[in-house]
């Protein structure tokens, strides 16, 4: 029985949650180290106002997306059809949208291990100073007596605490990592970039290099096309046979025979019918294992960057984080994902 457009709408929709849930995981924790940094950051004078990654992630998914709809494809899932001696009909992930997916999420979980770590240094730095800075207020009644009045209105003054140069250049790198990755994210296009992606998804997944021009013309090749980025298939070939060339033992140890090459760097001119069966094989048995009904987002999407969420974060701040995200990911009444608005360079407001 053929697949119908709702079973592959469903499939989507799934998807969509799943991975809505996991940004809205990552804004929280984002928003607990926000509210920690803010803690000290007017103390040493640093720019306080950082760019939300969760955000630029939320967008640069909703932009991606309408670039898929617009070729005639879904970034996130896709049919097969007739698939096999046994003619299987099954719904997957799209393997491009797959693969650029996870490359957004390890920036993004990048970024969010670049904010923990400007949070601990800020910290490790600055509680010192404060601790030695109340001691020294402690250093008369009346200086004591005027402390308490003081604090029922107002923080410690910033003036009490000095920074040396080195703690401020140390402050200012995780600074500049968090600002440099979230850059990395906003920029991020598939011209420029989605080579790269497949490589690290095809690599990340293991597959034999045999296996891999198979796949290529399986699940690859036509969607490129479709994006009109067909002519990036020579640099997608070149970039897997030098990535798997890693692999190639050493030559005084071990010399790989022109027969065998490619089982260890994909031939994409040869004609190994052995391994081309070998690799319908294995490819139709990965297919088996994403079918739709074995298959959870989780299990789909690999997000380790999102296992180390802090779950004691403020119910306010659950709130307001969550309320937030939901408002930018949130489909409307006509399934149209309604993102939340992000200046460019030149201020201008970008509406996905």
């Amino acid at each position: 029985m053929a697949l119908s457009d709702k079973e592959v709408k469903d499939f989507e929709d799934k998807y969509k949650k799943g991975l809505l849930d996991k940004i809205i995981e990552v804004s929280l924790k984002q928003t607990k180290l926000n509210s920690q940094i803010e803690q000290f950051e007017e103390y040493i004078g640093l720019d306080p106002n950082l760019p939300n990654i969760s955000i630029t992630l939320n967008n640069k998914l909703v932009e991606l997306q309408h670039q898929f709809e617009d070729a005639g494809i879904s970034m996130y899932a896709t049919k097969i059809e007739n698939y096999g001696p046994l003619h299987q009909n099954f719904i997957i992930s799209t393997f491009i949208g797959e693969a650029v997916i996870q490359d957004l999420i390890s920036l993004n979980g990048k970024g969010i291990q670049d904010l923990t770590n400007y949070s601990r240094s800020m910290s490790d730095i600055s509680k010192p100073k404060i601790e030695k800075a109340k001691a020294l207020e402690k250093a008369s009644t009346l200086r004591k007596f005027f402390l308490k009045i003081r604090s029922l209105f107002a923080p410690m003054k910033q003036q009490a605490i000095s920074y040396t140069k080195e703690e401020k250049d140390i402050l200012n790198s995780h600074m500049s990592e968090y600002k440099n990755t979230d850059e990395q994210l906003y920029n991020y296009n598939l011209r420029d970039n989605v080579v790269s992606s497949i490589v690290k998804y095809v690599r990340e997944q293991g597959y034999a290099a045999y296996i891999v021009p198979g796949l290529l013309e399986e699940f690859i090749v036509d969607d490129l096309q479709k994006l009109g980025l067909g002519d990036l298939i020579p640099e997608l070939q070149s970039s897997l046979i030098e990535e798997y060339k890693k692999d190639l033992p050493d030559p005084e140890i071990y010399k790989v025979s022109e027969e065998d090459m490619h089982l260890y760097v994909p031939d994409f001119n040869g004609d190994h019918n052995t391994a081309m069966e070998e690799s319908l094989r294995e490819l139709q048995s990965a297919i088996s294992d994403m079918k739709t009904e074995k298959r959870s987002l989780n299990e789909g999407v690999t997000l380790e960057d999102f296992s180390s969420i802090d779950k004691t974060v403020e119910t306010s701040e659950r709130h307001a984080a969550t309320t937030a995200i939901r408002q930018g990911l949130e489909t409307n009444r006509n399934n149209e994902v309604v993102p939340i608005q992000k200046k460019d360079d030149k201020g201008k407001d970008i509406l996905l």
